[in-house]
């Protein structure tokens, strides 16, 4: 019988080096919506398709409907995921450990006419979107 001594792990790993800034999704969206036009609001709808008042039901405190027991109102947020905003947005992402990162992936082949090129073009985008913004390189590993 063969002994393992160290790490094992059935999972895969994968590196990143990204130039941009740290981002999640809650500070993303607003630029995100502005940038592109869309509108962030939420969107309130009925609950359920029930003949009540739910405007007078809410005024007296009531969150359910009294003949199905569904919310009166439910709340559909308009939002997009991270992948999908940083495509409309030009600009590319990584997911660090605990964090995410958006800006230019620097992984790629680049020549270095065109690595500058896409630097320089990044950070005016980034600065554009986020105004004054530290824009620094991040690497790391994520593990899925």
């Amino acid at each position: 019988m063969k002994k393992r001594n160290g790490f094992v792990s059935n999972s895969s790993s994968s590196s990143f080096c990204i130039m941009g800034v740290e981002m999640d999704s809650e500070e993303l969206f607003p630029i995100y919506c502005k940038a592109t036009g869309v509108d962030g609001s939420d969107n309130v709808m009925a609950g359920c398709d029930c003949d009540i008042d739910r405007d007078q039901l809410k005024s007296e405190g009531s969150k359910f409907c009294p003949k199905c027991g569904k919310d009166i109102f439910i709340i559909e947020e308009k939002y997009e995921d991270l992948e999908t905003m940083c495509d409309a947005l030009g600009i590319e992402m990584a997911y660090g450990d605990r964090t995410t990162y958006v800006g230019c992936n620097l992984d790629d082949n680049w020549s270095v006419e065109s690595l500058v090129e896409s630097l320089q073009d990044t950070e005016k985008k980034l600065k554009e979107l986020f105004g004054d913004v530290d824009i620094s390189v991040h690497s790391g590993v994520t593990y899925n």
